[in-house]
């Protein structure tokens, strides 16, 4: 398990708290599919069942990965950093990206090269 710390602004945990409920009432109709399938025959031929399954197996694999991304959660702000050439840049969280608006992950190779250049050994942290 990942015990590093995860990266991102309040707007952004709020969208993953928000994704994690829709998740967990998908997970619930997954399993209701799985019960309604399994009602309609034998595991082993039944299609319903197994498309079923796999759907849920889906959603635990986002529904955890979320999870344990708020789970870990730090929130920053964006830091306004200066490339050569003279764009605007905010460094962000990996999930908070936008490049239309300039927000760019602290982990991309840009904002790497610009932590680096305005010596932000800290940014995180």
């Amino acid at each position: 398990m990942n015990k590093n710390p995860f990266y991102l602004t309040i707007e952004t945990k709020v969208k993953l708290e928000k994704k994690v409920r829709e998740l967990e009432l998908k997970l619930l109709e997954a399993g209701n599919e799985i019960a309604e399938a399994a009602d309609h025959g034998t595991w082993h031929d039944n299609f319903n069942y197994e498309q079923s399954h796999q759907k849920r197996e889906f959603v635990e694999v986002q529904l955890n990965d979320l999870k344990d991304k708020l789970r870990r959660a730090k929130i920053i702000e964006p830091i306004a950093v200066t490339a050569d050439d003279g764009t605007v840049y905010y460094l962000a969280g990996e999930l908070d990206s936008d490049p239309k608006k300039n927000i760019i992950s602290y982990t991309s190779p840009l904002g790497k090269n610009l932590l680096i250049k305005h010596r932000l050994t800290n940014f995180a942290h």
